[in-house]
């Protein structure tokens, strides 16, 4: 006969619901198998993979750089042209 040894940590109760943790785990893995609304486990791949690109274009100080000041640049481009969309179409011009 073998003696089972419980993991203290995966056995204690969760102060609020009263389940153990491995309870809780199975629970969080049941529904995003069987009832994921936002399709997390769906499109974990790709997240990965574009994490990856991610952290590759951070290693890399000169690229990452670049892509942070044109970012930056294109992001006041968007809101003036946001800021001048609205101003048209409450004047009811065509805004050009």
């Amino acid at each position: 006969m073998t003696d089972v040894v419980q993991n203290p940590a995966t056995t204690h109760e969760h102060s609020r619901t009263g389940l153990s943790a491995d309870a809780l785990r199975r629970g969080v893995v049941d529904h995003l198998r069987y009832d994921d609304p936002f399709l997390v486990v769906a499109d974990y791949a790709s997240y990965v993979e574009c994490q990856d690109r991610v952290s590759a274009a951070w290693r890399d100080i000169p690229t990452w750089t670049r892509m942070s000041i044109l970012n930056t640049a294109r992001s006041g481009k968007s809101r003036r042209t946001a800021r001048s969309g609205s101003t048209a179409t409450t004047s009811g011009t065509s805004g050009r």
